[in-house]
């Protein structure tokens, strides 16, 4: 994928929602549903991604 199709990619909301989902699984949330609400009613709040390196 060259940087203009990478800037076309057109993100769906599930496409989002498995984002943050892989979020709160990757920082070891117990409960899935409960931090979906949770960033439901922060949604401005940035993605807290671990270090991955």
């Amino acid at each position: 994928m060259d940087a203009a199709a990478a800037r076309a990619t057109h993100l769906t909301r599930g496409d989002w929602n498995n984002l943050a989902v892989g979020e709160l699984r990757l920082t070891g949330a117990k409960d899935i549903a409960a931090g979906l609400r949770h960033g439901a009613r922060h949604a401005r709040r940035p993605l807290a991604l671990p270090d991955l390196a």
